[in-house]
């Protein structure tokens, strides 16, 4: 089976550990790639380990900024160039 650029990266990973389900690699492919090379600039909330900002970060290429935001302070430690880390909680959001 032929792999997408995601599932490329994905698999070839070995840095910061990331946790996706196979199948979204194809759907975030699908609907992301023509986003590749544009300077997008994608946020995501929860990061963890940090392994998913970096996937983020080599799958658009360079000019991507890449913001993380979790409620943990120690996650500040996979801030990298283009990856920014936001200490704090999405519970603002809901109230």
């Amino acid at each position: 089976m032929n792999q997408n650029s995601m599932e490329t990266i994905f698999d070839s990973n070995q840095k910061r550990m990331t946790h996706k389900w196979s199948h979204y690699l194809e759907i975030y492919d699908r609907h992301l790639s023509s986003f590749r090379g544009s300077r997008p600039t994608v946020v995501e909330f929860g990061i963890k380990d940090g392994g998913s900002l970096q996937l983020w970060k080599e799958y658009f290429g360079q000019g991507v900024t890449v913001h993380g935001i979790d409620i943990n302070p120690n996650c500040k430690e996979v801030e990298d160039e283009n990856i920014q880390i936001f200490i704090g909680s999405q519970n603002f959001l809901f109230k």
